[in-house]
C-alpha cells in the first residue's frame, strides 16, 4: 500500500474515531437534560464505547504502519518532496512505548466513563460520597460529563487539559476514585515520555491513593500494578495487585486493555500468567 493510500485511511479511522467521541458527548448530554432513559442510555453508551475502543486500536495500529512505512521509505525523491510532513509525522506519533501506553489510557477511559453512572443509579456509594450521599444526581451527571471530555482531549493529544479536568473533579468530590486513578495514570505516562521521576513518582502516589480508597476497583488495581513493576521493579507486589484485579471481575474491554503490558510482567517475574489474562492477550 502506498503512503498516500494508508495515510488516507488514517486520516479516516481517526475522523471516525473523533465522531464517536462527540456521540459519546452528545449521549451525556441528553441523558443529563432528561431525553433519555436510563436503560436506554447505557445500552448505547455501551455500544458507543465498544466501537470506539476498535476504532482507537485500529488509528494505533494504522499509525504504526504509517511509521514503518516512512522509516522503510529511503527514496530521495520521496525525501525531498515530503521532507516537512515526515518530520511532522514523526514527531506527532512519537515513541511506540509511549503511544502504547496512551493507547491503552484512552480505552480505560472510556471503560471508566461508561461505569460511574451506572453505580450512582444502582444505589452503590462511592468513595468521597457520604452513606447519606454527598453526591448528587446533577453532580454525578457533571462527572460523567467531564470523563467523557477528558477522553476526547487524551485523543486531540492535549494531555494538560485531560489532567485539569481530573483535577476539576476531585475538587468537587476529592476521593473519587477513578478521577484519582486516571489523572494519576496520565501524570505517569507524562513522566515516562518527558522521564521525569517526579512525575512518575507522583502518578504512581495517586493511584496507590485510589487502590486503598476502593480496594475492589479494578482498574486501580491492574493500572497499580503496572505501575509497581515498571517504576520500581516491584514484581511481587505486582502480581498481588494483578490477583486483585482478577478477583473483582473486570471487564473483558479492560482485561484487552491491559494484557500486554500483564502478561509482559508476568513472564519477567518468571510466573504463568493466568488464563484470563492469556485469553485476553489473543484477542
Amino acid at each position: 500500500m502506498s503512503s498516500q493510500a494508508m495515510q488516507s485511511r488514517l486520516q479516516h479511522a481517526r475522523e471516525d474515531r473523533d465522531e464517536l467521541f462527540r456521540s459519546l458527548e452528545d449521549l451525556d448530554q441528553e441523558f443529563a437534560a432528561g431525553d433519555l432513559k436510563a436503560d436506554d442510555y447505557h445500552r448505547l453508551r455501551d455500544t458507543y464505547v465498544g466501537r470506539a475502543a476498535k476504532l482507537v486500536r485500529e488509528v494505533e495500529r494504522l499509525e504504526l504502519s504509517f511509521e514503518e512505512l516512512l522509516e522503510g521509505a529511503h527514496s530521495v525523491s520521496e525525501q525531498t518532496r515530503y521532507p516537512s510532513q515526515s518530520k511532522r509525522i514523526r514527531r506527532q506519533l512519537g515513541r511506540v512505548r509511549a503511544r502504547r501506553l496512551l493507547l491503552s489510557l484512552l480505552v480505560l477511559w472510556m471503560i471508566a466513563g461508561a461505569t460511574f453512572l451506572g453505580l450512582h443509579f444502582a444505589g452503590v456509594r462511592l468513595p468521597g460520597q457520604s452513606e447519606t450521599g454527598s453526591i448528587s444526581l446533577s453532580e454525578a451527571l457533571v462527572v460523567q460529563q467531564q470523563l467523557t471530555q477528558a477522553t476526547n482531549l487524551a485523543g486531540a493529544g492535549q494531555i494538560s487539559q485531560a489532567i485539569s479536568l481530573y483535577g476539576d473533579i476531585l475538587t468537587k468530590v476529592p476521593n473519587q476514585h477513578q478521577a484519582l486513578t486516571y489523572r494519576g495514570w496520565l501524570i505517569r505516562v507524562s513522566g515516562k515520555r518527558a522521564k521525569d521521576q517526579h512525575l512518575v513518582v507522583e502518578g504512581d502516589r495517586q493511584i496507590a491513593r485510589a487502590v486503598r480508597l476502593a480496594p475492589g476497583y479494578p482498574d486501580a488495581r491492574g493500572l497499580y500494578g503496572i505501575a509497581l513493576a515498571d517504576d520500581k521493579g516491584q514484581f511481587k507486589s505486582a502480581l498481588v495487585q494483578f490477583a486483585a484485579l482478577l478477583r473483582d471481575h473486570p471487564s473483558s474491554q479492560l482485561l484487552v486493555a491491559l494484557a500486554p503490558q500483564v502478561y509482559t510482567i508476568y513472564h519477567e517475574a518468571g510466573v504463568t500468567a493466568p488464563a484470563p489474562i492469556a485469553r485476553a492477550l489473543a484477542e
